[in-house]
């Protein structure tokens, strides 16, 4: 369930669908979310979280295969050294879920970039202009 939900009741349906990879709170904010099309019919969908209170960063992951269980993955928070590690551990990110999605069947890979000082307004604008509304029924 979203603990928080950002300026836009009437969306609350589907950003209970992302929870947990993608959350709005006070403290937890969003950086980066992934999302792919598979012939499954269930998203692939990855986020990276930024923690205010701990200055770490989380990736998180959904993806469903039939006739298995989904598959929800954390990491654990972490802290950088300095904006250009956390550039390199952005881009990592966005490579290795390309092949993940790709390796399930997926196929074009959506993404959101949010700002770290976005508003929860704008965090809800550029998430439903990314096409990754669309995914999710």
């Amino acid at each position: 369930m979203v603990r928080h939900v950002p300026n836009g009741e009437g969306n609350t349906p589907f950003l209970q669908q992302l929870y947990p990879i993608f959350e709005v709170t006070p403290l937890v904010r969003p950086r980066l979310l992934l999302a792919a099309a598979t012939s499954a019919g269930s998203p692939v969908v990855m986020g990276l979280l930024y923690h205010r209170g701990k200055d770490a960063y989380q990736s998180r992951l959904r993806f469903h295969t039939p006739g298995r269980p989904p598959v929800v993955r954390r990491t654990r928070w972490r802290r950088f050294a300095n904006a250009a590690a956390v550039d390199k551990t952005t881009r990592q990110v966005m490579r290795r879920f390309a092949e993940l999605a790709a390796s399930v069947g997926g196929s074009g890979v959506l993404q959101a970039e949010f700002s770290a000082d976005a508003s929860d307004d704008s965090i809800l604008q550029t998430l439903l202009a990314s096409g990754i509304p669309a995914l999710f029924p």
